[in-house]
């Protein structure tokens, strides 16, 4: 009895502690654009001051309208909005439940992507209070074993977890980070399915060769380095200019 006692208030210590983990990775300490701090290990996160007020602001607009609507019960819908983009995820009673909440969140000034994972409640996939800690605990483990990786920048993922279906969203530096981010839920206890609704940021060459409306002195170069090479030995030659490409596609 003794020992039993003991394993199980060790255990009670470790989900405190994940707890206390899970929610510091949500709430960082902000420090200049993007950066925090969690457990002395400094968080970055891929997004700007401008662009965590626009989303922050698009959450609060959506919460705030379908509590004056009386649409559904906003306790059974999770809101994320990541750069505009919008993952609901929960449950409703009808599809034209779902169809209000669209229309809601559509309305925002901001939204550019709505993705749907609401479902019909019904006696299949009701949940119960267990199922709920299990969820919990899911999303903890994940978000704990992210701020152990180093080459991942946990603060850039949302992650939420029904019915021990794991759903990952957010912005991934690269294809590598995010196999690696894939890979941890995957390997969490009791999880049947990771759904991945992750972006891709593009780095820094790949924005500028997408960049429309520049002047049609910026040359399409995939080396800076090498473009300033160019433009001393001769500013019209060893790189073709947006004008040039219009005038070819004419």
């Amino acid at each position: 009895m003794v020992n039993f006692m003991s394993k199980l208030f060790c255990r009670n210590i470790f989900v405190i502690a994940l707890l206390f983990i899970n929610i510091s990775a949500c709430v960082p300490l902000v420090l200049g654009a993007g950066a925090g701090v969690v457990g002395g290990k400094v968080m970055l996160q891929d997004k700007t001051i401008g662009e965590s007020a626009s989303d922050t602001t698009i959450w609060t607009k959506i919460r705030a309208t379908l509590l004056k609507s009386d649409v559904v019960e906003p306790g059974n819908i999770n809101i994320e909005v990541n750069e505009g983009r919008v993952l609901l995820t929960g449950f409703v009673q009808s599809d034209q439940d779902i169809i209000k909440v669209l229309k809601i969140v559509w309305a925002q000034i901001g939204v550019k992507e709505v993705i749907n994972e609401l479902k019909i409640q019904d006696k299949w996939n009701e949940t119960s209070a267990f199922d709920d800690m299990r969820d919990g605990w899911i999303t903890t483990k994940i978000k704990a074993k992210l701020l152990l990786e180093s080459d991942v920048k946990s603060t850039n993922y949302t992650i939420e977890t029904i019915n021990s279906i794991v759903y990952i969203f957010g912005i991934a530096s690269n294809e590598q980070e995010l196999n690696i981010v894939k890979n941890v839920a995957e390997n969490i206890t009791n999880v049947k399915q990771v759904v991945s609704y992750v972006r891709i940021r593009k780095d820094l060459e790949q924005r500028i060769q997408d960049t429309v409306g520049v002047s049609s002195e910026v040359k399409k170069s995939s080396n800076t380095a090498a473009l300033d090479e160019e433009e001393k030995d001769d500013p019209d030659e060893g790189g073709e200019t947006l004008e040039n490409i219009f005038d070819d596609k004419l």
